[in-house]
């Protein structure tokens, strides 16, 4: 089995998380274990650590503690993709039992620079609409004037005069725009 930390964020499809990030340091931690002895931990196809094959099936108390893991990379100094300042890296985990069961998982971090804050543009409702489906988002969020804070709306919202965002995958904003009601000319 293998168990990561601070995966809550990373979106798990099957075996694979994919990961947004724009800080340029990722550190993958987590253990590796199994309920038989003599397992074996791969990282990116090298075999890391192997556990002595001398005590069998373990009921109850572990004899032998997780093999923990840590690995840090620095994301923005190779796998550039074509045409971009975006990275990719893959990273792929194994472990693999005395019987020669198999479990992997695989992380596709995607690296991207941060980026300044885009200006605030005045929209009406009718603009605002055809702007949240331009932009490659995932959370669209209204500005809450009382508590200072964002918070997040369905992508098909009718938009009311206010102050609204948009956020991608990098959990940045790309858009801030204010929608004004064009009647009253007030936000």
């Amino acid at each position: 089995e293998l168990n990561f930390d601070n995966v809550s964020t990373y979106t798990l499809v099957g075996d694979t998380y994919q990961v947004y990030t724009n800080e340029p340091r990722f550190t993958l931690t987590g253990t590796a274990n199994d309920n038989l002895d003599g397992y074996r931990f791969f990282f990116n196809g090298d075999n890391e650590f192997r556990q002595f094959h001398t005590f069998g099936v373990e009921h109850g108390a572990h004899p032998y503690a997780p093999y923990q893991f840590q690995r840090s990379f620095t994301l923005n100094e190779d796998g550039f993709v074509a045409g971009s300042d975006e990275t990719l890296h893959v990273y792929t985990l194994e472990v693999q039992d005395v019987t020669g069961n198999i479990t992997t998982r695989e992380f596709y971090v995607h690296y991207r620079p941060k980026r300044p804050e885009p200006e605030t543009e005045i929209l009406t409702p009718e603009q605002a609409s055809k702007e949240v489906t331009k932009e490659p988002i995932i959370a669209l969020e209204k500005y809450d004037e009382v508590t200072k804070t964002w918070h997040p709306l369905e992508l098909t919202s009718t938009f009311a005069p206010g102050t609204y965002r948009l956020v991608d995958l990098y959990q940045e904003t790309v858009k801030v725009f204010q929608v004004k009601d064009p009647a009253q000319g007030q936000t």
